[in-house]
């Protein structure tokens, strides 16, 4: 009986068959990595995304809880008697809005000027600290808002058809030039976990009458 001898070409089909699987397993490796960085790089993006729009609402909430207590501190002169403040006569301060200074009040420009409010820097103190923490932890969490608000000055007008008494340059309860607006500008910087911020600002019109 005669030998059997392995076909050259058999083994020629099999070695390439091996290199190809190898190329292909590591083809599919590379992507699988590929895709988990950018799976990974997607979560990221998508974490940053939801912390900056975790600040602006803190920066937005912030700025607007503040809205009727400004117009009141404009009316009375200051902060309540009972807030350690100089105004003539007491209205209710929401527990979450702090003043920093409580003696100051905000229609002049005593308490700094624009130029010194940023972004991107601040180069004075903010004016009132708003702080809804229902947990009293004082840890930023998702449940919370946590916002640096700046009040500046911009200046006082007489709304259109109204009196005033000539050189009243006081506004708020008693005041000589009833029937004013008033205007400022707030900039409200708000944080969320992570050590995220977002600045916000608009300008803020009370009619003092």
């Amino acid at each position: 009986m005669g030998r059997h001898y392995p076909s050259l070409t058999t083994h020629g089909q099999r070695g390439i068959a091996l290199v190809i699987t190898l190329v292909l397993l590591l083809v599919m490796t590379m992507i699988a990595v590929v895709a988990m960085r950018t799976t990974t790089t997607d979560l990221k993006m998508t974490i940053n995304t939801s912390l900056q729009r975790r600040a602006f609402q803190s920066s937005e909430g912030g700025r607007t809880a503040i809205r009727r207590v400004l117009a009141a501190n404009l009316y009375n002169g200051g902060w309540p008697p009972s807030a350690g403040g100089v105004g003539v006569r007491e209205y209710t301060v929401p527990a979450e809005v702090v003043p920093v200074e409580p003696t100051a009040h905000f229609d002049t420009n005593e308490n700094g000027l624009l130029a010194d409010v940023g972004p991107p820097t601040f180069a004075r103190d903010p004016d009132i600290r708003f702080r809804s923490d229902p947990d009293d932890d004082d840890t930023v969490q998702n449940t919370d808002m946590f916002a640096d608000i700046w009040v500046t000055y911009l200046g006082t007008r007489i709304c259109a058809g109204c009196s005033a008494q000539v050189d009243a340059n006081t506004t708020g309860a008693g005041a000589g030039n009833g029937n004013s607006h008033t205007f400022l500008d707030v900039r409200s910087r708000g944080t969320a976990p992570g050590n995220a911020e977002l600045i916000t600002g608009a300008e803020f019109r009370a009619l003092v009458k």
